[in-house]
């Protein structure tokens, strides 16, 4: 999960807390809070995000 810490939109406790439901049914979950970030993708998130997708796919394989 990533969030900006500054979301007007969603707040961003609730990244941590889908992260905590997540773990709790045993899906393994983060959650990473942005700092001044809004509700926007950064380049920080986006590259997070490609790592997480590639080593999902890698595992499927």
């Amino acid at each position: 999960m990533l969030h900006g810490g500054q979301d007007d939109v969603i707040p961003a406790s609730e990244s941590p807390l889908a992260a905590r439901l997540l773990t709790a049914v045993g899906m393994k979950a983060t959650a990473k809070i942005f700092p001044g970030h809004e509700h926007t993708l950064s380049f920080e998130g986006i590259t997070l995000a490609g790592r997480f997708i590639a080593q999902a796919v890698s595992r499927g394989r």
